[in-house]
């Protein structure tokens, strides 16, 4: 008898400011209830404690909204990309929405290990730009070592060079509110908060950009996922 041919649904949404709030778990929890309501036909892990086979392309930190996330999800059976859009967007609550679908047969890459860089919009608001901000990146990229402390799976911080993630930073001098835009390096499945780089340019320009919580911080696009 011929083996199963394994179905992956790989999926892309939006967070939208709604939901910017939303933890990651959370965010886990939500999709979940939404197959079932959507009666999607999802498959389930092996063992006691049996679970939806439901994966991210990577973790959206609380306060941020994105246009651009993945996940795949394992099916039991065929179901049309379309069909899935249409239970699914009916089904998730306002702040998530699927923008595009497709159903892979075999074998695929983990999402996670596809990912190649990702880039960000940070806006705050009230804070017109400035020449000498622009000028400050430059000498700021100019550094061979721009150090920051990063949070371990342990919780625990260790100082890190952040310079070779850094592909691009910019400022848009034509917008109405302080606007950057960071590109940022996966090595080895791994990169940087964007609210760190700007916290570390803040720090080196001799700025104040107020309250980071209030930033707004928009991840505009993954590039490495098909």
């Amino acid at each position: 008898m011929s083996e199963m041919i394994s179905l992956t649904m790989r999926f892309k949404f939006e967070r939208l400011k709604e939901l910017r709030f939303l933890s990651h778990l959370d965010q886990q929890s939500t999709f979940q209830r939404a197959f079932r309501r959507a009666n999607i036909p999802v498959a389930y892990s092996n063992g006691f404690h049996a679970h939806q086979r439901l994966s991210f392309a990577t973790a959206l930190s609380v306060g941020m909204t994105s246009s651009c996330e993945y996940a795949d999800v394992r099916l039991t059976q065929e179901l049309t990309s379309e069909e899935f859009l249409r239970r699914m967007n009916r089904t998730l609550p306002r702040g998530l929405c699927i923008t595009e679908a497709s159903l892979i047969k075999g074998k695929v890459p983990s999402l996670s290990s596809s990912i190649k860089n990702s880039t960000y919009q940070i806006r705050i608001l009230d804070r017109s730009p400035e020449s000498i901000i622009e000028d400050s990146i430059q000498s700021f990229l100019c550094q061979d070592d721009i150090i920051i402390e990063k949070r371990n799976k342990k919780g625990k911080f260790h100082r890190i060079n952040a310079r070779p993630f850094i592909e691009h930073f910019s400022m848009n001098p034509h917008s109405n509110d302080l606007l950057f835009t960071i590109r940022l390096s996966y090595r080895n499945q791994a990169t940087i908060k964007p609210s760190l780089i700007l916290q570390a340019f803040e720090q080196f320009s001799k700025q104040n950009f107020g309250d980071a919580d209030l930033w707004q911080i928009h991840r505009e696009s993954l590039s490495g996922i098909d």
